[in-house]
Formats: structure tokens, sequence, C-alpha cells
């Protein structure tokens, strides 16, 4: 860029050649809105005022390649972390009286809702929270940016990009703030098919390879070009690699599952060697994502969630193992409130996802929660109560203010519906206990926590079942199905109170869950009908395995849902309700065969999905359990009678039965 050349009022008719730089003193606010008028919106130009100083320039034409890298660039790490954001391209800025600016690109965050769709900038509208410019470096541009309150700026000129941080009104550099740089590469490859291929893999790490090296020899598209430019960016800072070089991972995604196989382990292992051998690397890990995996993490992606509170009256707990950062205090509940509810106001049922129980409605406890936020005696609340507790994957204080990332309710998910629905007669002398804690997403101390913090209260042994994996996946795979075969899975005790839309007779509880797959694969049937303590412990070794596939308990459930529709609508005899569970067995056999696979194995899944096929055919589904009743008939010798359908005996002459007919 050329120097600055001082000229001298007015501006009018001005020719600037690109790359040029005019520089205009002692130019009024008043004057400064006049030369703004007078250069149109339709222009080429960029303008920085400032303490009566005006800057007009113009633009090289290579300049907007590294504007669109560096707003990519923005981009791909908004979209890496789930924030939403708003681009806003180049506008002008301005502060009253003080100074004008336009940069070359600019992004709400923060402040995103409020500027979607806006054409044009109000008075009263915030500045960006982040701000672009290339080939901009003077001084009179960084104050214009201090002066309007821009809280980063990022500006890219000869081959150096440099980061502002808006600290006490003036900007200071990140690497003079941090002294160093921590770097993250992350590659993903992902494919359709339901297996981890040998071959697909391999080249997915070679191809990574070459896209690190210096001179790579496979050829490049612009896509890939852009990003090997700003890996040059990057390693063009080495000197800031202070801490450690920069850490690479490789994530290859497929539909199937992973079985850790040892040959193909011992390729991955071998091909990752050659990159970790290429020296530019801290760590080189490779995480093979199946289906089990991917489905976890769009649940964490869809509640994965950012709000920032005020949280003054905090005191840090001492260092703890595995935990990041722990605090204690005392919160207003109008603050919290901000923590569970959305833009529309709104409560987010996602964040009790990890709470023993979901909201039990108008029981006694929650009466008197109620009952106490509206009594005179409100501010002894945070006396009552016992409290909520946070657990979050990140927290970033900054004075009184406190921002929480990617966190669940594990405790207090009745006291947060009870101060949601009585919002309007909560006022600032009502507090609540809080404790907020930062942990790993993988730590097993979470689960620990919600454990402990339930003990105040009986906990039955399914509600202390729906914090395993097993059964956040089992909830997933259901709400998976499509709508005509939808079911509706209820891990925590309630959770679909009060959601319109779902019928009674679709949701699923856990012990009913345990009845049907016990009846249909586990050959216990005959205790299925009776007290199901009994079942818990006849089945607790065999049932909700971590090895299990989510199928099979859903085929049983949707089993039963079908069966029951046959008898409300009356075309099976009321006198086979009572051996209903039986009858999940025996069309298990009739349908898919007397010799069952290992539930653990992948011919399981077939097995299953015959059974779904027929039952999701009305006719066929009808056909089917009419054939069940003729196998009832055929045992129990005229007698219907409940007690019968709860004997061993039974169980045992119908299986024989099958097996001699089969």
């Amino acid at each position: 860029m050329t120097a600055g050349v001082p000229v001298f009022k007015p501006v009018s008719q001005m020719q600037l050649s690109p790359g040029s730089t005019v520089s205009i003193p002692d130019v009024s606010w008043e004057e400064f809105k006049s030369i703004l008028q007078e250069l149109g919106e339709k222009r080429t130009t960029r303008i920085a005022y400032s303490q009566g100083n005006l800057e007009i320039m113009a633009p090289l034409p290579e300049h907007e390649i590294p504007k669109d890298l560096i707003s990519d660039i923005v981009k791909i790490l908004l979209k890496a972390k789930n924030i939403r954001y708003q681009p806003f391209g180049s506008t002008t800025f301005k502060k009253q009286n003080i100074a004008g600016v336009e940069p070359d690109a600019c992004f709400y965050i923060q402040n995103y809702q409020q500027m979607i769709g806006r054409r044009r900038l109000q008075p009263d509208d915030p500045p960006p929270d982040l701000a672009i410019e290339t080939d901009a470096t003077s001084k009179t541009t960084l104050d214009a940016y201090e002066a309007i309150g821009v809280p980063e700026l990022w500006v890219y000129d000869s081959g150096s990009l440099s980061i502002y941080l808006l600290r006490d009104g003036k900007y200071i550099k990140l690497e003079k703030r941090n002294k160093y740089l921590d770097v993250e590469f992350i590659l993903v490859q992902s494919k359709t098919s339901s297996t981890f291929d040998a071959g697909d893999i391999a080249k997915f790490l070679l191809g990574s390879q070459d896209f690190f090296s210096e001179n790579p020899e496979l050829p490049e598209n612009d896509r890939v070009r852009d990003k090997s430019e700003i890996i040059g960016l990057i390693y063009n800072q080495s000197n800031l690699f202070k801490n450690r070089n920069p850490i690479c991972k490789l994530y290859y995604v497929t539909t199937g599952k992973w079985f850790d196989d040892p040959h193909l382990k011992g390729t991955i292992e071998s091909l990752k060697k050659n990159i970790e051998n290429m020296q530019i690397f801290e760590k080189v890990s490779f995480y093979p994502i199946d289906a089990d995996s991917l489905q976890n993490l769009y649940r964490l992606a869809n509640n994965k969630i950012s709000r920032q509170i005020k949280f003054e009256k905090r005191t840090a707990l001492p260092e703890i193992e595995d935990v990041r950062e722990a605090y204690i205090g005392i919160l207003p509940a109008r603050e919290y409130l901000k923590l569970i509810t959305d833009e529309s106001d709104n409560i987010i049922r996602g964040l009790f996802y990890d709470n023993v129980r979901d909201f039990q409605g108008k029981n006694d406890v929650n009466q008197e929660i109620e009952a106490t936020i509206k009594s005179d005696d409100h501010k002894s609340f945070v006396l009552y109560n016992n409290g909520i507790t946070i657990v979050a994957e990140d927290i970033n204080v900054v004075g009184d203010r406190i921002t929480i990332t990617d966190y669940q309710i594990v405790n207090g998910c009745q006291t947060s519906y009870v101060l949601y629905y009585n919002r309007e007669s909560i006022d600032d002398s009502l507090c609540i206990p809080i404790k907020v804690i930062a942990l790993a997403r993988d730590s097993r101390l979470k689960n620990n926590i919600i454990k402990a913090n339930n003990r105040q209260t009986p906990v039955k042994l399914e509600e202390l079942e729906s914090l395993t994996d097993f059964q956040k996946k089992l909830e997933e795979y259901y709400k998976s199905l499509s709508e005509e075969k939808q079911l509706y899975y209820e891990r925590r005790p309630r959770q679909f109170n009060g959601i319109e839309g779902i019928e009674k007779i679709r949701i699923v509880d856990i012990p009913s869950q345990m009845r049907c797959f016990a009846s249909m694969f586990l050959e216990q049937a005959h205790n299925a009908g009776r007290y199901h303590a009994n079942l818990q412990e006849e089945t607790k070794q065999n049932i909700f395995l971590s090895t299990h596939h989510p199928i099979g308990y859903y085929v049983s459930a949707y089993a039963k849902f079908r069966l029951d529709a046959l008898f409300r609508k009356k075309q099976i005899d009321a006198k086979y309700s009572p051996f209903k569970y039986h009858m999940l067995n025996i069309i298990r056999i009739q349908v898919s065969g007397k010799d069952m696979p290992a539930i653990t194995s992948n011919k399981f899944i077939k097995y299953c999905e015959i059974m779904e096929i027929i039952l999701s055919n009305d006719e066929k589904c009808k056909e089917a359990f009419l054939n069940t009743t003729a196998i009832i008939d055929s045992q129990v010798n005229g007698n219907y009678d409940r007690a019968i359908a709860k004997t061993v005996n039974l169980s045992r002459s119908i299986k024989n039965f099958l097996f001699e007919v089969n």
C-alpha cells in the first residue's frame, strides 16, 4: 500500500489508483457525514475516521482474496463450535462525533439474533463482534475501531494475520496477551457404507499426509488450495508454538460398527506413524466414528448451548481430580432463568437430558416449592431448596460474569420447572443455591455427581438405569424411526408430559421395555406379568447391555403396541389378554424362526428386521398374532385364568411344543 498523502477539503470527484490512501486532517463530524454522502454507497473505496482525521483507501484487486479466505476461516471456526452468527459484509459503523469505519467484512455473533434479516443499521444497533481488515494497519483505523467498541479485530497485512482483542477500551494483540498459539487440525472423511474398509481408510490417511506435505503430489482443487494457504499462514507463525506443535485429529466416519479389528488397527497405526514422522505435529490421533458414536455426537450438537449470566456471589472450589474448574454460590433466580430459556422464552427441555427424572408435575414437593415462591417468605427460598447442579464442558469467567458452554442441569429439574412456570412472581430477592462444574465430555465423574445429588430423595433402580449410555442410545434409536412406526422411549419418568401430539399408548417406559424384551428374547414371559422386582432379578445380567443393538428392544415393544391395538379393536378375543407376553415370544419363533442368533451379533439385527416388516403390515400382523392364539389354546386346555399365564410350566410347555412342531 502506498503511503498516505495529506490533502485539503473539499473532496469531489477524486480518482484514487488501487492501493493508494488519501489522508484529510481536521475534518469535523458534520463534514465527515457530508463526505460520506458525497462518496455514496456504491463505491470501491473504504473510509476510516477518528479524532478529526479521515482516511480514504482504494483497495488493490488482490485485496479480495485474503478477505474471503479469512472470512471462510471465521465461518469454519464458528460452525465447528456450533455458534450461530450473522455476516454483515462491509458496512459503515459510526459513533456520533467521534469515529467512523468500514471493515472489509464483519460478523455479529453475540447479537446475531438481533441482526438477522437487517439490511440497514439502526441508531441503537451494537457494533459487530468481529471485524476483518486486509492491507490496513494504520493507527487511525485502530483508533476508530477502539472508539466504536468492536470487541475483536483481525488485520491481515503482508502475509501476516494479527488478532486484536479490546481490553479496557484499547486493543492488545492476541499473541502479546497469550504469547503462544495452540493449534488443532481436524480432518474428516465420511462414508455412507456400513463397514470400515481398510482400503478407503488407507486412502484417507495417505491423502492427509500429502495435504500437509511441503510438495504435495496429489491434485488439488480450489477448496483444497484455500485450506493449504491457511496451513501456510499458521506455520508462518510457528515461532508462537511455544507450548507445543499443532495437534492433528483424523476422523473416519461410517454408519457401521467399529469392532477394534487387530489387522485394521495395525494398518491405521502404520500409516499414522508416517504422518507423525513428518515432525510437524505434537500428536496425531485417529478416531473411528461408527453409527453409535455418530448418534451421540448428533445429540450433543443439538443440545449444545452457551449462556452468560452475572454470578457475583460465588466461591471457587479447590482443585479436584478430573474437574477443570468449579464454583458454588448463590444466584438470583432471574439470572438462572436465562440459562434454561430460549429466545422465545420457552424452557429448553434438552438441558435436562442427563437428569434422573423429568418434571413430575404438581406433586406435593413441587407444590411446596411453588408456595414458597409466591409467599411473603420467598427470600428464604435459598435456605429451603436443595439447589441446582450444572455440569458444563467449558466455563469462562470475566469479573462478575460467567459464560457456561455445552451444559446440562443434572440436578434441580423440579425446581427449574417450578421457577419457570412461576417466573412472573419472581423478583430480585429470590435466590437459589447453585453449583457449576466444568468436566471433560467423557468424564466418568458426571454420573457419580448425578447419583450423589439425587440421594436426597428415593430413586428407583430404573431411574438410575436411565443414566447409562445404553439407555441414551436406546432413546435416540426410538427417535430415529419413521412416523408410522413411531414409539417414544421414556428413559426418565414423565419425560413426555405436556408435549402435544404424543399419545400415551405410544410411550414405552423402562419397566414396560423390560417386560417386552424379556418376554420375547429371554424366555421370561411368565415373570413379565408378575412383580417387577422379580423380573429385574431374573434378567439383570442379560438386559440393557452395552453390546446389545437397540432394534431388539424396539421390536419387542412395537409388537406389544400392535398386539394391544388388536385387543382394543376386539380383533383378538380378550380372553387371551393375560397371555400377551407369551404371545410376544410365540410370534418371534413363528415369524423369525426358533434359531435365534446371539443378541450381540449382526445376524440378530436381520432376525429382528423380519419381525419388524410383518408387524408394520396391518393384515400380516393380525394374521400372525391370531396364529399365536392357536398355540395358547393348545396349551391351556380351556383354562384362560390369569394365574396360568404366570407359571413357568406354561412357558416351558409352549417352548417344547413350538420346537417340536418347527
